[in-house]
Formats: structure tokens, C-alpha cells, sequence
């Protein structure tokens, strides 16, 4: 159906409603009609006309805007302006193909409140200060955000060695990934030693966890897919990738926006990727071996995250894009801390500004003709020092020792 025809079909099943419509209501308006057509495409004919033509409320519910009609093609909006999405599309032809039911619902994306720029002096980097650089298609500028970043508790304060004293530290076993993987008898054997002297093979699990987000040294880590060994047709390609930790950067990871329950939503709440109008593409997501069979009725069961290069770009350039450098700030906190070892509110341990921020780094790979992926890390480098003159540390180390 021609764009113009569907505009024209819309109009006509919100003129005839009693109420706002969500756009899943619509969608079933025109099949009863005869056409049929997903939800994805008509909010796209309701965002391309707003506010001309159609007015959104806060329920994602839409109306025909006031003296819109049928044939209306430009007509002015006189209510309040709408919540529509916030920043800026890169140009694109892709659009969400497909509408997912029956998921859990999603929340917001855990990024801090927007600020103002500081109006203070830009931090030098060798990097390009660019955030957004050159967004995929699908991708949207967003305003600018302030990050968390979660990291493990070091008792030398996360300068790039090994603990000083290994056993004493339980605060980081509150990470799953290190409290499973610690060698404790390995670690004491190499207690306060410069990682960077380590052979790889040697390291603490808590360099995986950004435990060096402080280290003035550089590292070079191997990361393999986790899905190469579990779903070999569609990962078994790729190879294990070196991916760098430059000196003062830490590689952030948005696991919110990279699960696709939340980014793809269900049939009563927008995902991310309705919500900002994204050109992520459910229909390239691969179908893993393990849950091949898996859902309900033996059909195939959809995969827990994004694992298409496309769609992981489309969401990470969009969540990245918000990190101004020299603007943005990066508050680095703790899960758990030896000062109060039950108590479980997160405890912030560094605060700095964003100085740059790093490109993607896709996983090598055997063969380019398959599936394609980025790791879901993304270096941030940071303005703090040992002189404090740009960031700081709360001395959470000192008063332990005392």
C-alpha cells in the first residue's frame, strides 16, 4: 500500500473512534477491513505527521489533531504540542518489522538526568572527541546524559595492580563474575603487582569487571563470544578478540538497552526501540541452537539479547551519542564496600568527567558472509588523576586502613 493510501486509512479509523487509539488498536481497526499491516509502520505514518495531523498522549495513545481531516496534508495542530521522541534520527529507510507479545514490561533506560554544558576547559584526549561520530543508519542523537559505571572494591585503589591484600577483600566477591571465578591462592601469590606485567593467563577475573578504570598503564584482554561454543551455526565463526583498555578508560557496558525485552517491549508497553523511533530490525536477530524448538507449541524461542551487528549498533551508537565529552559526567560506584559490608545500596567511589569516548569493536571473525557482532563494550576515558585537579576519589581506602 502506497504511504499516502495508509495515511489516508489512518485518518479515517481515528475519525471514526470514540477515544484515542494505540497504534496495536488501529492496526486491528484496518485488518477489519482488509489490511493488513503491522504497528511498527503505522506509528511511523503517526510520528512523520506529528503534530500536523496527530496528537500522542503519554499513554501512546493517538487522536487526529484538531482540523485535521481525511484529505488534510498540513493542517497546524491547536493542542499541546506531544511527547514525541527526543533527539535527532540519523537517516534511514529501516523500521521495526515485527510487534512482540507476551514480554515482561519494560522499564527505562538506566541513564542519569540530562545536563547542561559546564563551560569548562575541554580535557585533552588522544581520541577523537566526537561521541556520536558517524551513527548507523536507524541510530538517533539523544541529549546530553551522565553515566554510571559499576566497578568491583580494590583496596589499592584501582591503579592497575593486583590487591594488596587478596583474601581480605570479600566486598568484590558481590560481582557473580568474580565471586565465581577468584583464585584465591593464585591471586595471593601475585598480590599488588602491576597487571600490565602479568600474562593475561594470570589476571584477576575483576579486570573483566573495570577494575583498573584508574591504571595509568594500558591492557590488551582476549574476548570471545559467549555464544561461539553454545550455538556454534550461529557464532561459531567468530574468533577471540583483542580488545584494549587504554590507560584512564573503563569499557562501559548498557546492558539495558541490549536486552530485547526491553527494546523490542510487547503488545502494552513501547520498547526502546518504538519509544525513540529506532531502525533496530527484530528480523535479523538470529535464532541460537539452544533455543531452537524451545517456545511455546515447540516453536523457536527468542534470544535474551541483541546480537545482530545492525541492530547492536542502532541501539549502542544511540546510547553512546548522549555521552558528551567535557560535558557529561562518570560516577563510578561500588555494589559493596568493607565500610559497610551489609549494606546493600550502592556506594559512589570516583567521580570525573568524560573526556572521549571510544569506537565499537566488532569480533573478528571467519567468515564476514555470517552474522556480524560488536562486543558490548565500548571504552569511556575519563578526566580523573592522582592529582585530583579534574576528578576525584572519595578516600574510602585510607579510612578502611585506619
Amino acid at each position: 500500500m502506497a504511504p499516502a493510501e495508509l495515511l489516508e486509512k489512518v485518518q479515517k479509523v481515528l475519525a471514526k473512534s470514540a477515544g484515542p487509539l494505540l497504534a496495536r488498536e488501529i492496526a486491528a481497526a484496518l485488518q477489519k477491513l482488509g489490511i493488513e499491516v503491522d504497528r511498527s509502520v503505522i506509528n511511523q505514518v503517526l510520528y512523520r505527521h506529528t503534530p500536523s495531523l496527530f496528537i500522542r498522549g503519554e499513554d501512546h495513545r493517538w487522536i487526529q489533531a484538531s482540523g485535521a481531516s481525511p484529505s488534510a496534508t498540513s493542517t497546524k495542530a491547536s493542542s499541546p504540542r506531544p511527547v514525541v521522541p527526543t533527539g535527532t534520527p540519523s537517516k534511514s529507510s529501516r523500521l521495526p518489522t515485527t510487534a512482540k507479545g507476551g514480554k515482561p514490561k519494560a522499564v527505562e533506560p538506566e541513564v542519569a538526568v540530562s545536563t547542561t554544558p559546564s563551560g569548562r576547559a575541554p580535557v585533552k584526549s588522544k581520541v577523537s572527541t566526537n561521541p556520536a561520530g558517524t551513527l548507523i543508519e536507524g541510530a538517533r542523537t539523544l541529549p546530553t546524559r551522565h553515566l554510571s559505571i559499576r566497578v568491583p572494591w580494590h583496596d589499592s585503589g584501582w591503579a592497575g595492580t593486583v590487591c594488596a591484600q587478596p583474601l581480605a577483600n570479600t566486598a568484590c566477591l558481590a560481582l557473580v563474575n568474580i565471586g565465581t571465578k577468584r583464585d584465591d591462592a593464585h591471586e595471593q601469590t601475585c598480590a599488588g603487582q602491576r597487571i600490565d606485567q602479568l600474562d593475561e593467563s594470570q589476571w584477576p577475573p575483576c579486570v573483566e569487571e573495570r577494575a583498573t578504570f584508574l591504571s595509568p598503564y594500558e591492557l590488551t584482554r582476549t574476548i570471545s563470544h559467549v555464544y561461539a561454543k553454545g550455538s556454534p551455526t550461529t557464532h561459531g565463526h567468530f574468533k577471540p578478540t583483542k580488545y584494549k583498555h587504554p590507560p584512564y578508560s573503563v569499557p562501559a557496558i548498557p546492558f539495558n538497552w541490549l536486552r530485547r525485552e526491553r527494546v523490542e517491549g510487547d503488545e502494552t508497553v513501547c520498547g526502546l526501540a518504538e519509544r525513540l523511533q529506532l531502525g533496530y530490525e527484530p528480523s535479523l536477530e538470529p535464532v541460537l541452537d539452544f533455543d531452537k524448538g524451545k517456545g511455546k507449541d515447540g516453536e523457536d524461542r527468542e534470544g535474551g539479547w541483541v546480537n545482530s551487528r545492525e541492530n547492536q549498533l542502532c541501539l549502542l551508537d544511540t546510547f553512546f551519542s548522549a555521552v558528551k565529552p567535557n560535558d557529561s559526567l562518570c560516577f563510578f560506584y561500588a555494589k559493596r564496600t568493607p565500610l559497610a559490608p551489609e549494606d546493600r545500596r550502592r556506594v559512589i567511589v570516583a567521580v570525573g568527567y568524560v573526556s572521549a569516548v571510544g569506537e565499537s569493536v566488532e569480533y573478528e571473525s571467519l567468515d564476514k558472509s555470517k552474522l556480524r557482532a560488536v562486543t558490548f563494550e565500548r571504552n569511556v576515558f575519563h578526566s580523573i588523576r592522582p592529582d585530583f585537579a579534574d576528578g576525584f576519589v572519595l578516600p574510602y581506602q585510607v579510612l578502611s586502613d585506619n
